[in-house]
């Protein structure tokens, strides 16, 4: 026989099945979005942090759209969907994201990131803590550091300076780096028994699912 006939089928991860089928279901249904943002590190960096966001979107039943690429988009490059398959395909085209990106984005210069980063955390502690949760004051130093490029039509009901108010735009956004400070939450209580090890594999798979073209170039 077969060396297949003595080799016995690998056992089903049912906790890892309901948690890919809560993933998909958020993803399709564009309940309260938010765009995710991982900040300017190294890839791999960049990508980590985003598992933080995505603890966020399934701890908080929200759909997260598809993480931009900062500092490595390029052109029609704008998001991990260049490589990887998009989360929410069907609530991004209804939102308009990703917007276009001309070409390689300019970095602003030491001092000016500088002076965004602080003027960023000095809302962040007006709105006490703020930060760690979808906010809409923040598309101007998302693009002036290069973060990702926000669509225009998002910018219609930007709020005031001093608004802590998600509500008022269209898509609100999501630091990474704000979720780091705050630590990292165990999972879900439908997930604890799995452990966080196991909770950030999946949500890792979940990220990087590769396209049709990145599965061709492999």
């Amino acid at each position: 026989p077969a060396p297949g006939v003595f080799v016995p089928p690998p056992p089903v991860d049912a906790a890892a099945e309901r948690l890919r089928r809560q993933l998909r279901r958020l993803g399709e249904s564009c309940r309260a979005p938010f765009l995710p943002i991982g900040g300017t590190n190294a890839f791999g960096s960049l990508v980590n942090a985003l598992v933080l966001p995505l603890k966020f979107a399934v701890a908080s039943n929200r759909t997260m759209l598809t993480p931009p690429l900062g500092a490595y988009a390029n052109g029609s490059c704008a998001t991990l969907a260049c490589f990887y398959r998009p989360l929410a395909p069907a609530c991004e085209r209804a939102n308009g994201y990703p917007a276009p990106v001309p070409g390689p984005r300019p970095r602003s210069s030491v001092v000016d990131a500088l002076a965004v980063k602080q003027e960023r955390r000095r809302r962040a502690k007006r709105c006490q803590g703020a930060a760690a949760a979808p906010r809409c004051d923040d598309y101007e130093a998302i693009e002036a550091l290069g973060e990702a490029t926000i669509p225009r039509g998002w910018r219609a009901a930007v709020p005031r300076p001093d608004s802590c108010d998600e509500t008022s735009c269209r898509v609100p956004t999501l630091q990474a780096s704000a979720l780091k400070k705050i630590g990292v939450d165990p999972p879900p209580a439908a997930y604890a028994t799995q452990g966080g090890f196991w909770f950030v594999s999946q949500l890792l798979a979940h990220l990087l699912r590769p396209n049709d073209a990145t599965r061709r170039r492999v």
